[in-house]
């Protein structure tokens, strides 16, 4: 169920909308699944997979990894949503509660599209677009760390519409389309050196 209405401003207007494809957000939690799989089974084969096994803590906490992740992403996929307004970015997510994160388009600083394995062999035209934007996270290593609209459908028109719609943006900011001139000579000239 998408609760994003209860976050939009009085006149915010959605430009886009979508869900991430089930089978590619899911794929994204298979390393994990392996992982965990991996974590559980090498000591139970070193025993020989007798019952004290289970008394070892590697065990455990491989199973709990391994398809605890797989779990996760399942339940979690309900509630993802992405909305693209005249504004903003919204991402809704959260498992227990509804969590949102949004990404004022003024503060954009770089957008890029990835397409991955998953997207490849499970999706239908999906990808996922990256957003870095200033007072987003920053990894430990200093470096900003994207947001991400995660195997959305036609991520390449997301990416275009987005970028457009950011440009716009700043630029109202710059020169308010109210002190436009109905014609602008300058706005359409050819950059020179």
């Amino acid at each position: 169920m998408m609760n994003i209405q209860r976050v939009l401003a009085p006149n915010e207007k959605i430009l886009w909308q979508g869900k991430p494809q089930f089978m590619p957000f899911i794929f994204s939690s298979l390393p994990l699944l392996v992982f965990g799989l991996v974590f559980a089974l090498v000591p139970a084969a070193a025993m020989k997979f007798s019952p004290a096994v289970l008394l070892l803590p590697h065990f455990w906490l491989g199973v709990i990894i391994g398809p605890g992740a797989l779990l996760y992403s399942i339940l979690v996929h309900r509630h993802m949503h992405y909305v693209i307004t005249d504004k903003r970015t919204l991402i809704q997510k959260g498992l227990i509660g509804r969590d949102y994160v949004g990404i004022e388009h003024d503060q954009l600083t770089s957008t890029q599209v990835n397409v991955g394995l998953g997207d490849k062999l499970f999706g239908d035209d999906s990808g996922t677009v990256l957003i870095t934007h200033a007072g987003g996270q920053v990894s430990k290593k200093g470096s900003p760390r994207p947001a991400g609209l995660v195997s959305v459908t036609d991520p390449y028109a997301v990416y275009s519409m987005l970028n457009q719609t950011s440009h716009d943006v700043r630029a109202d900011i710059q020169y308010p389309n109210a002190l436009r001139p109905n014609e602008n000579k300058g706005y359409k000239t050819e950059y020179k050196q």
